[in-house]
């Protein structure tokens, strides 16, 4: 996914690509029911370190003054929606994109969903 970079990191097209990747149980899944994905600790991290790149542009400044205080509530508040957030998707709509080893992406309508979904993490820091 493509998420917009901080300014002190720019890499000439204001975009940097995150790999972002859930986990669950592939034998598990029942045709019938909706499975819960949640982000991996890799991806949760590198999501967290980009906020946290985000948010040092505003941290430069005194640590002390209101500002700095507030994006670094924001960037908890971030860390919290990251470790809460899950996606449920029918187990049918997985087994149809799921290779053999149990890897596979989703499909064009959910991807954009999540995309839209975590854009949403990361909306509270747009000024």
């Amino acid at each position: 996914m493509m998420v917009p970079v901080a300014p002190v990191h720019h890499s000439g097209n204001g975009y940097v690509i995150l790999h972002i990747e859930a986990h669950i149980a592939p034998d598990d899944l029942e045709p019938d029911q909706d499975i819960i994905l949640k982000f991996t600790t890799a991806t949760s991290e590198i999501l967290v370190n980009h906020h946290l790149s985000l948010c040092s542009m505003y941290c430069g400044m005194d640590e002390e003054s209101d500002i700095a205080q507030q994006v670094l509530n924001l960037h908890r508040e971030f860390i919290s929606r990251v470790d809460r957030f899950t996606y449920t998707i029918p187990a049918s709509v997985l087994k149809e994109n799921m290779d053999d080893d149990g890897t596979g992406e989703l499909p064009q309508g959910p991807r954009e969903e999540v995309y839209n979904m975590i854009v949403q993490l990361y909306e509270p820091l747009v000024c």
